[in-house]
């Protein structure tokens, strides 16, 4: 007995060791999420505001990380799914972090957060959406998905190295080959990123053609050297022209953006002199926001393009708003219009196209 019970002993510390060195490969140094509510289990709070339909859990995919479900079994909400919109938010700034997708996740489920005073707070635009929108109640289930070195935790960049596919495309991969296998056969996947979002969204769909449906771009970043070189040239004079007390506050941190780069140059989805197909047949809205100064003349340009040359891309320009052309909590009735006519664009192409 004792040979046996050394021999399983054995295995059992052998095949624990293997897997944990799998499932966290080189993650020595884990974040804990900046904000200290962020605990698995807790409905998610931000800014004032509980949004008691959703709570935190842990992001499997990166040890460490947290992202924001709707509450309730998981297994059996997608069971019943009829689209699920996974949300990626941006890299680099301040408000550069899961909780940035908050906003547009209340838009597309018609949902808002509940505020100090126990009441639900809706904005204008958010308004303007209920009351103009044939909802399709409880048909969208919506995940908000952190990316590496987000404020929400997770695996430390340094120990991520620098390949797009280890450090960002994988695990990815997995996650959604496991919503996959969750949700029905008829149901669709949809990517709702923003900004370096969604460069990493068109990224994953030019390197893995059919795990989605359809995609969400809004504010695309070309991951060309020289474009990227341009943007962060445009974002150091706002950042310093906020400094000087001369605009809004601007606070970019410059070692995750310069390591995102690194990793997003990798990609080359964008070069359509060689590709027959782009976004490997992914149905595709690219939004753009008039004033976004994040995306140059020459980016315009392009997106233009390849809506004009494959057909499963479309590309608008959503007049007056910057860089979020979705984002309908704006300073101004007007502008929150408009945002709310960039909502209701990706609404009409989640379920009408």
């Amino acid at each position: 007995m004792t040979g046996y019970y050394r021999l399983g002993l054995w295995l059992f510390l052998f095949f624990h060791i293997s897997f944990t060195s799998f499932a966290a490969p080189n993650c020595k140094n884990l974040n804990a999420p900046k904000d200290p509510n962020a605990i698995a289990g807790n409905p998610v709070q931000f800014e004032g505001r509980t949004y008691p339909h959703l709570v935190y859990d842990n992001f499997k995919y990166n040890p460490g990380a947290i992202y924001m479900r709707p509450e309730g079994n998981r297994e059996e909400n997608l069971k019943k799914a009829k689209k699920v919109v996974i949300y990626l938010h941006g890299v680099g700034a301040d408000f550069s972090n899961p909780n940035s997708m908050l906003h547009q996740y209340g838009n597309y489920t018609g949902t808002s957060g509940i505020g100090a005073n126990g009441k639900a707070k809706q904005s204008y635009g958010k308004r303007q959406i209920l009351n103009n929108y044939a909802w399709r109640e409880g048909e969208i289930y919506g995940e908000i998905v952190p990316l590496p070195g987000s404020t929400f935790g997770g695996a430390d960049i340094k120990d991520l190295g620098t390949s797009i596919h280890k450090a960002a495309l994988q695990p990815l991969k997995k996650y959604i080959e496991e919503l996959r296998r969750l949700i029905p056969p008829d149901a669709e996947i949809i990517i709702h990123g923003r900004s370096y979002g969604a460069t990493l969204a068109a990224s994953f769909a030019h390197e893995f053609h059919g795990l989605v449906d359809k995609m969400i771009l809004v504010g695309l970043a070309t991951p060309r050297r020289d474009i990227m070189e341009e943007v962060e040239n445009r974002i150091r004079e706002v950042e310093e022209a906020g400094k000087r007390g001369e605009g809004e506050p601007f606070d970019q941190n410059w070692d995750w953006t310069h390591w995102f780069n690194k990793i997003i140059v990798q990609s080359k989805w964008f070069d359509t002199n060689k590709l027959k197909t782009l976004f490997g047949g992914t149905k595709t809205l690219i939004l753009i926001g008039e004033t976004d100064f994040q995306v140059t003349p020459e980016e315009r340009i392009i997106y233009g393009d390849m809506a004009l040359k494959y057909p499963n891309v479309d590309m608008r320009i959503v007049p007056a708003i910057d860089h979020d052309a979705s984002k309908t909590k704006q300073n101004s009735n007007k502008l929150s219009r408009m945002g709310v006519y960039g909502t209701m664009l990706g609404l009409d192409f989640i379920y009408n196209h």
